[in-house]
């Protein structure tokens, strides 16, 4: 007990902004910053029809849902909106404090609603997708879980709108409590953090894989700032020769198996680029800058937005209608070549800190559980010693 009372614990960012209120005013304008929040009487106004299901859905501003199948018409209301809005909005419902996702989304590069990811065929468009700890943590602060449950959480699920300063910057009541002093507690700094720590700051939310393994004795929901995050979670991704396809959390994997990265070592991570207090007011000018910190200047035939040839935005194969940022950094984009449905199948460690035959063993389970593939199933039994 004495060990708990004394670990620094989460103020949120009002309690940052006494001390920084240009950086806590521009960051809460961010899409990070904004990604989740109550339903505010804001949401996208439309009707459409989901064929698979002979359902008609008609979405009101209040958030009010009214879906017709036939003669039969039946109404749920949305609760939690997750999203800033920049490539969509999916929202939750609340169902005596389990949180499950509705079955459609609002995407912004088509303007209109649609099936959520992996809805689009889906005949029954149940209401019933839980919505765990580890899915929310990365689009919210101060999470509620009721441990022992999937998805219950004490009202409210979540005590801070988005991701918080502390994400980033580690837990504030220590640094709080001792303000004027001179022995000040530091909050942790990620770009003054050896590489490892400093990358994990990013890839606690932006690297997902094909399984995240809890280390023995942990979960994900505990790590910090400024911790491995080895230590706590070991990750795991397709052993693909074509390497990582384009998802919703590929940044790191895409950005990890880019010419950029490769040549540069641990010089080039996410901070080189992006100024998470803030976002850019022209983005192809501050993006430029970026590129020309390595490469030199010259005049290009296609215009000066570096971004648009070398980072564009391609649907992911997770996404629905949603469109996403391609971290791979190609000097010729191309059509990513399509392997045979059988050809990979095989999982491998993230990065060297990931190496471990029972998280391994464990990551090949789960995959097996949403693959069904034989394959999967036999290696799992093999590296966990089953007969």
């Amino acid at each position: 007990m004495l060990l708990l009372l004394a670990t620094a614990t989460f103020v949120g960012n009002a309690a940052c902004a006494p001390c920084h209120p240009d950086v806590v005013r521009k960051y809460e304008q961010t899409p990070m910053a904004r990604s989740t929040r109550p339903v505010d009487g804001k949401v996208p106004p439309g009707t459409f029809r989901h064929a698979p299901s002979n359902t008609t859905y008609t979405i009101t501003t209040s958030g009010q849902v009214q879906m017709r199948r036939g003669n039969t018409t039946e109404s749920q209301h949305f609760d939690y909106v997750v999203g800033s809005g920049a490539e969509g909005l999916t929202y939750l419902i609340s169902k005596a404090g389990f949180l499950f996702q509705a079955p459609i989304t609002w995407y912004r590069r088509t303007n209109r609603w649609d099936a959520s990811p992996g809805y689009q065929n889906d005949a029954t468009m149940a209401w019933d997708r839980p919505i765990e700890p580890s899915c929310l943590m990365c689009h919210s602060s101060q999470v509620t879980p009721v441990y022992g449950t999937l998805n219950k959480y004490v009202a409210p699920p979540f005590r801070q709108n988005g991701v918080a300063c502390e994400r980033c910057h580690g837990p504030g009541s220590e640094h709080i409590a001792t303000a004027g002093s001179a022995s000040r507690t530091p909050m942790v700094v990620p770009s003054k953090l050896d590489p490892e720590r400093r990358d994990d700051v990013c890839r606690q939310c932006h690297l997902m894989g094909e399984a995240r393994i809890p280390r023995p004795g942990h979960i994900f929901g505990e790590y910090r700032a400024g911790a491995r995050l080895a230590d706590y979670v070991a990750y795991f991704v397709m052993d693909d020769p074509n390497g990582p396809a384009l998802r919703t959390t590929s940044h790191i994997e895409k950005l990890n198996a880019s010419r950029c990265k490769l040549a540069s070592g641990n010089k080039l991570w996410c901070g080189t680029c992006h100024d998470t207090h803030s976002t850019p007011d022209d983005p192809e000018t501050w993006y430029r800058s970026k590129c020309q910190t390595c490469h030199e200047p010259q005049t290009c035939g296609r215009g000066d937005n570096c971004i648009a040839c070398h980072m564009p935005k391609s649907q992911a194969t997770d996404a629905g209608h949603g469109a996403f940022t391609d971290h791979s950094i190609p000097r010729r984009p191309a059509a990513r070549p399509a392997p045979a449905a059988s050809a990979v199948w095989r999982l491998k460690p993230f990065s060297n800190a990931d190496q471990s035959d029972r998280e391994l063993a464990q990551a090949y389970a789960e995959l097996y559980t949403r693959t069904r593939d034989e394959r999967h199933k036999s290696e799992a039994l093999r590296l966990a010693k089953i007969r």
